[in-house]
């Protein structure tokens, strides 16, 4: 095993309009392996939220996060490593719709998109991965501030190769 010390700081801005508002961070993770040894590590994240709010008590909302970085260094039973560092590209995106209101009945649709893609340099078998997900919930109000929530949710996923390993084989 190995003692992996994290350190994470975020900026976050919040820039309010009218009834809406556009919020942006980045955060940045710092890691540090007590054994093991990796010219880079972490990742870097990027990620931006658009939240349009209506008179009518709707809410429509636009995510989207980039995030850059090096997989963890992973190791199990002193066998074989898993990862080692490798660097990878992982985006979200999303819209969703949204109502809440104290004592009303509420919704929320909410669309999204996932992608992970690791170096095509890199020298190791690793899947790539895409996901889309459509999910919608319904807020029936038992009290003012409580309510019973109903979510269905449809997933679709896949992962895919796009790199050999070193003997040659397509992972």
């Amino acid at each position: 095993g190995d003692s992996i010390l994290h350190v994470v700081p975020e900026l976050k801005a919040l820039l309010p309009f009218r009834n809406s508002e556009f919020e942006g961070r980045y955060r940045r993770d710092f890691v540090d392996y007590k054994d093991t040894s990796l010219d880079n590590s972490g990742y870097a994240e990027y990620s931006s939220a658009l939240r349009l709010r209506f008179s009518s008590h709707d809410m429509l909302e636009f995510t989207g996060t980039l995030t850059r970085g090096w997989a963890e260094t992973l190791q199990f039973d002193v066998g074989e490593l898993t990862f080692h560092g490798e660097p990878y590209r992982h985006n979200t995106w999303g819209v969703g719709l949204s109502r809440e209101v104290l004592g009303r009945r509420g919704y929320s649709l909410r669309i999204q998109r996932m992608d992970l893609n690791f170096d095509a340099d890199a020298d190791v078998r690793f899947f790539d991965f895409r996901a889309n997900s459509l999910e919608a919930e319904y807020r029936e109000p038992v009290r003012e501030n409580l309510w019973i929530l109903t979510t269905i949710r449809l997933e679709n996923a896949d992962h895919f190769c796009r790199n050999f390993d070193p003997s040659g084989a397509l992972c």
